[in-house]
């Protein structure tokens, strides 16, 4: 993979975390969203009853996939290397930080530990992920 696209692929991911992470989606509004649905009843129910779920899976998403994204920009693809591995763990779990203080900044939001919580862990699954697949 090229370093320029790796490194682009890095930006416009942390564009899509900055972009998610503004008031409109907020639990208010992503409630909005899904009431949207209330006439199909049975797909409502699901989208009302497991949303929380939906939007705790999101952050294992945005930083598993930012760790992905940084990991292979830093180390030119996804060999494992310790130290790289270590490094990149840690700017992801601090841009995860960032990434709460900027929803605490933003207008309805709030800095929620389990929230960053789910983005760290979402960011360890890919690291072992990696890291697993030099025995496999």
């Amino acid at each position: 993979m090229s370093p320029v696209i790796a490194w682009l692929a890095v930006i416009f991911w942390l564009g899509v975390i900055w972009f998610f992470g503004r008031a409109g989606f907020g639990r208010a509004n992503t409630q909005r969203l899904i009431d949207l649905l209330k006439h199909y009843r049975r797909l409502w129910g699901f989208l009302d009853k497991h949303h929380g779920k939906f939007r705790a899976a999101f952050h294992y998403i945005e930083f598993g996939a930012c760790y992905a994204a940084l990991y292979a920009a830093v180390s030119g693809g996804f060999a494992w290397h310790y130290g790289k591995g270590a490094a990149v763990w840690g700017a992801t779990c601090g841009l995860a930080y960032l990434d709460e203080l900027h929803q605490k900044r933003s207008g309805g939001r709030c800095f929620r530990r389990v929230d960053l919580l789910h983005s760290v862990l979402g960011a360890s699954l890919i690291m072992l992920f990696i890291f697993l697949r030099e025995f496999f």
